[in-house]
């Protein structure tokens, strides 16, 4: 007898949604403290505008809406283990662990340059304002890329994820995976927060 199965033996998901449980204006709000203690930022994978250095969990208490941040990596590694529970049906008990954690501010044409998250299993973006430029995952420089390119199947096998949010929506995604931000083509301010988590088994 004929038969086929299915085995999907590398499976990287995304999540995407709307943020619930949190304050955005208090988040908004620590943002802009954060960028008054830091005017100058850092340069990274922006292209203008301004970005923040990392910030952790334990060293932030001290700017008044921290709470409001401790609350939203909460919610957010909800989302993971329910996501890691789901997608990869996993039996193993782990732990999440928030790390490093950065906001991007985007003015008309700036824009973030191609890059990934070493060191982190998953990577969220939360979004603080609307007129979001996109956020486009890529499978650049793999061997099914490659492929792709070479056979032009490119309408069989997905090579690129572009993602446009709104205000409070969010994308979780693999911190290996390499993507960028289009440049801002509105008049209008782009504010996001990046955050990396690693899982940790417990036996």
């Amino acid at each position: 007898m004929l038969t086929i199965t299915e085995i999907v033996p590398f499976k990287d998901a995304v999540w995407i949604g709307e943020l619930g449980g949190v304050d955005l204006e208090k988040l908004f709000a620590f943002a802009n403290e954060i960028k008054q203690d830091q005017p100058a930022g850092v340069a990274v994978s922006n292209r203008g505008g301004w970005q923040s250095n990392s910030f952790w969990p334990h060293n932030v208490d001290h700017y008044s809406n921290s709470d409001e941040f401790q609350k939203l990596l909460g919610v957010l590694s909800g989302l993971i283990r329910e996501g890691v529970n789901h997608s990869y049906k996993t039996s193993e008990l782990f732990e999440i662990e928030p790390g490093n954690s950065w906001f991007n501010f985007n003015l008309k044409n700036d824009y973030n340059i191609l890059h990934n998250h070493p060191g982190s299993v998953f990577s969220s973006v939360v979004y603080l304002t609307d007129d979001n430029s996109p956020l486009v995952l890529s499978d650049v420089g793999s061997s099914r890329n490659t492929s792709v390119a070479v056979t032009k199947t490119a309408n069989i096998f997905q090579t690129q994820f572009r993602y446009t949010p709104k205000k409070g929506d969010y994308i979780i995604f693999p911190g290996w995976f390499l993507h960028h931000v289009e440049q801002n083509n509105s008049d209008n301010l782009r504010v996001s927060l990046a955050t990396n988590f690693k899982i940790h088994t417990e036996n």
